[in-house]
Formats: structure tokens, C-alpha cells, sequence
């Protein structure tokens, strides 16, 4: 039993490793084809059912084998005949997986949908905690939980009687063995040929014959009917990494990175880009404006290799976008998202993300972006975990700790998209205007805040409007155009001086 164990253990502990890197070998797109409540299904719940169902069953065969093969030795030396019909009325049994196989499959398989299914729904109902207390979908709630989690136990139920149904009638032709046995065995025994004494061994080894026979097609069915669960886990295994057609390596960046002529759409006839053509020099910075849906944080994506251009090309360094190793691309950018996302570890920890610094380097990047002004308010130290999704900090507090991950890691390439619009203006200046003063990074920044102090120091701002590029150039020649930028600043100082812009809002 503990050598058992110890091999249950270490399978389980290796299948769920390669499960979870094949996931990760993903491309951005593909790993967000599926909720991702399928693949927490996936490592729970289907790999209980691989464990109960396959891995179990497995072992169990092997010792069923050692039992049968030294029964039917023994009922050989004794009387070969009725050694004979014994492995023949057995043999009956074994056809039972191959005609009730994939009706067992099938059941199984939906109950892990199910279980799918109800996983997803548990996430989606716990992420929407506060929108449920706040709008008193309680009662609503519940009764979605409880009509899910009936059809799951139903499926359960219907997997479980077909598993029943065929194990009785294994059950069943296991008894007409051991009657085979006394019937002939008694025969023997009539004619001379058999003593009593040895009829009862007989008999007794047909037990070990037949309870073993049907304990081992019981196992089959219950691993046939895992084949589609154990394929759906298979293929995550088998996904290709992201880099295997990939086979340039970006050691660094040294010149730009031309857009040319990209056209792009999440959907098939409706597209976000149009015709994009523009040029990112080495260790300039860039501001992208335009109004929400122009296309800004999708470009930002597509610079990031997380889709690739359904028409024209993107590249880096004079080398095809997609065709660079990613792994070597993300060593020369940073990204700063709009939506922040935290581990539930320490702020240190979602700084580093793992990685090695010194003190002094963390400490540069903590007080870059303002986390010093709200860590020394709060009770806790660095080292408490910041909760789900960094829920003990506020939105603004969140942005900063985002922002010094990215800082630390002293990329050449720095992604900003809207990344200071949790925080207060005068928390936002301070951050855009380090951030404009590193020296030897390029930067490419989303931003929906136009401040005539910082817009003057990109070397270009980038006019976006429907997908298009509009207008580029330097802050007061935009504004002498009297266009786009021209309507997007004066509208923007024309809200905050009438008191309607909420965007700056104190975190």
C-alpha cells in the first residue's frame, strides 16, 4: 500500500505539471479561447476522475493478473478440462467493456462537463460577489447554483448506474464460471475422476478465478469510460509551444519598431484597425490619444505579439514580429495594463514577480512610484499578502504596485496603457514625469490624460480615431492644426474646468 501511494503520488503530481505547462505554452489568444474555469475543471476535478477512475483501476489489474494467472495454473495441474471451459465462460465476460465501452464514456464525459460547467459558474458567482450582495441577488443567485448542481449529481447518477448495470452483469456471467466448474467438476467426481477434496479446490480456485475476472472488467469499464476525459486532459499535454515555428532570438533592441499597413479585427468583417502605418525609434517616447474604441490599447496588444495582424506586418529590429522567439521578445518590454492584476502574496513578491533584485533596487522602484506615500499609513508590512486580486489595496494603490513592476525590471521597451487612471493628478504627474525622464527606454503610452506639461515632452503624439491614424507630431504643432488633438485637449480642459471629469479621482 505505501509503495502504492508513493507511485499515485508522484504520477499525479507529474500529470498535473504537464497539464499545467501545456497551458502555459499557450499563445494569448488560444489560452482565452476557453473560460478559464475549464482548465481549473481540468486540474481538480477531471484529474480526481483520472485518479479514482484510470490510475486506480490500473494498479488494481496488475495484482487481478497475478491472481488469475496463478489460479488458472493451479486449476490446470488439477484437471485441465475444467480449466479449459473456466477460461472459456470467462472469456465471455471481457467483450462486456467492448460493447457497453463508449455509452460509459460518454456519461462520464458529460459529468465532467458538468463539473466544467459548475466550476465556472462558482467562479463567476464568487468574482461577482460584491455586485450580488449590492443588488440583493441573493435568492437569485442560489437558485442558479442549485439548478447546476442538480444536473451535475444527475449526470453523476446516470455515470453511475451504467457503471453499475455492467458491473452486475459481469457479476453475473462470474457466477455462471464458478457453476461451470461445480457442474463439470461434479461430473468427475461421478465418474472416478475427481475425489471430493478436490472438487472443493476446484470450486474454491474458480473463486479465485472468477472474482478476480470480474473485478478486472469492473476496472476496464471504469477506464474505458474515462477515454474522453482522459483525451480532453491529453491534449492540453500536447499543445504546441508558442515558440516552436518561432526561430529568431531578439538579444536586443536596437533600432525601431515599424507598424506597416496592419489591419486587425477581434472579429471577422469588423475591424478595430485600419491601414495602421508608424514607426517607434529606440529610446523615444510616444503618447497615443484618441477616444475610447479608437483602436489605442488593441495596438498596444498587437505590439505585444497577443494577436497577430490580419493583414500587413509588424516588426522588430527589421525582424517579422512573428517570427521573434516570444520568450525573447518579453526580455525587451514591460507592459503596464490598464486593469491591474495582483497575486495573493506580499507587495514585495507582486514586485519582483519572482524574480532577484537588491534591496536598494526595489526600494527605487517602490518610491518611483509613490508606494512609499500609502505603505507607511497602513498597519501591515511588506511582506503580508495583498489578498484575491490585491483586494486589501485600493485601485490606485494597485496601479502604483503595477507600475513598479514594471519599472524594476528596467526594460528597453516600456507599454503603458492608461496606466495612471486609478490615480490622482497630482500622483499621475509625478509618475508620468519619471517615467518621461528614464533614460535609454522607449516608451509607447496610452493615455486619455492630456496635460500640456507632459504632452510637450513626447518626442511624438499619435492621433488615433476610428482605427485610423490621423494626425502625428510634436504637442504645439498638433495643436496649431486646429483638428483632432486640437478637439480632444480643448474638450478635455473644457470638462475638468466645469468639474465633470471624475477620471482623476483620488484612489
Amino acid at each position: 500500500r505505501t509503495i502504492e501511494a508513493y507511485y499515485m503520488t508522484k504520477t499525479l503530481c507529474h500529470f498535473k505539471k504537464k497539464i499545467f505547462k501545456g497551458l502555459f505554452r499557450q499563445d494569448y489568444t488560444s489560452f482565452y479561447k476557453e473560460n478559464t474555469s475549464v482548465y481549473l475543471s481540468s486540474l481538480t476535478n477531471d484529474i480526481h476522475l483520472m485518479d479514482k477512475n484510470y490510475i486506480n483501476p490500473a494498479l488494481g489489474i496488475v495484482m487481478d493478473l497475478v491472481i488469475i494467472v496463478g489460479s488458472t495454473g493451479v486449476l490446470i495441474w488439477f484437471n485441465i478440462w475444467i480449466a479449459l471451459a473456466m477460461i472459456l465462460t470467462s472469456t465471455i465476460i471481457l467483450f462486456i467493456p467492448k460493447v457497453f465501452g463508449n455509452r460509459l464514456a460518454s456519461t462520464r464525459a458529460r459529468y465532467s462537463e458538468g463539473l466544467s460547467e459548475l466550476t465556472k459558474k462558482l467562479k463567476d458567482m464568487f468574482l461577482g460577489y460584491e455586485v450580488v450582495k449590492s443588488y440583493h441577488m441573493d435568492d437569485q443567485i442560489i437558485e442558479e447554483f442549485q439548478e447546476c448542481n442538480k444536473e451535475v449529481e444527475k449526470r453523476n447518477y446516470t455515470a453511475i448506474e451504467a457503471t453499475s448495470r455492467t458491473n452486475a452483469l459481469a457479476s453475473y456471467l462470474s457466477i455462471m464460471t464458478q457453476l461451470v466448474a461445480i457442474g463439470l467438476g461434479g461430473y468427475f467426481v461421478i465418474k472416478g475422476n475427481l475425489t471430493i477434496g478436490t472438487l472443493f479446490a476446484i470450486v474454491q480456485l474458480g473463486v479465485n478465478l472468477g472474482e478476480p475476472i470480474t473485478m478486472i472488467i469492473e476496472k476496464i469499464t471504469m477506464i474505458k469510460s474515462m477515454q474522453i476525459v482522459k483525451d480532453r486532459l491529453l491534449a492540453f499535454i500536447d499543445i504546441e509551444d508558442v515558440d516552436e515555428n518561432r526561430f529568431i532570438e531578439l538579444k536586443e533592441f536596437k533600432s525601431s519598431i515599424q507598424v506597416e499597413d496592419v489591419t486587425f479585427g477581434y472579429e471577422e468583417g469588423y475591424d478595430i484597425l485600419k491601414s495602421v502605418s508608424l514607426q517607434f525609434e529606440k529610446n523615444k517616447k510616444y503618447a497615443i490619444v484618441g477616444a475610447s474604441g479608437s483602436g489605442k490599447s488593441t495596438l498596444l496588444k498587437l505590439l505585444l505579439d497577443e494577436y497577430i495582424p490580419r493583414s500587413g506586418h509588424i516588426t522588430i529590429d527589421g525582424q517579422q514580429l512573428q517570427e521573434v522567439l516570444k520568450s525573447s521578445l518579453y526580455q525587451q518590454l514591460a507592459i503596464i495594463h490598464q486593469n491591474v492584476y495582483l497575486f495573493d502574496k506580499s507587495l514585495k513578491e507582486n514586485i519582483t514577480l519572482g524574480k532577484c533584485f537588491q534591496e536598494s533596487e526595489i526600494e527605487e522602484a517602490m518610491q518611483k512610484s509613490a508606494i512609499n506615500e500609502f505603505l507607511n499609513k497602513r498597519t501591515y508590512g511588506e511582506d503580508e499578502t495583498l489578498g484575491e486580486d490585491g483586494n486589501k489595496l485600493s485601485g490606485g494603490q494597485r496601479q502604483r504596485v503595477a507600475i513598479a513592476r514594471a519599472l524594476i525590471q528596467r526594460k528597453p521597451i516600456l507599454l503603458l496603457d492608461e496606466y495612471t487612471s486609478s490615480l490622482d493628478s497630482k500622483v499621475a504627474y509625478a509618475i508620468e514625469d519619471t517615467i518621461l525622464n528614464l533614460q535609454d527606454v522607449t516608451v509607447v503610452s496610452v493615455t486619455h490624460k492630456l496635460m500640456d506639461s507632459l504632452l510637450k515632452r513626447y518626442d511624438r503624439i499619435i492621433v488615433m480615431e476610428d482605427g485610423r491614424v490621423v494626425e502625428q507630431g510634436g504637442f504645439q504643432e498638433l495643436l496649431e492644426k486646429g483638428q483632432v488633438f486640437y478637439k480632444l485637449y480643448h474638450a478635455e480642459h473644457q470638462m475638468k474646468n466645469t468639474g465633470e471629469d471624475d477620471t482623476d479621482a483620488a484612489s
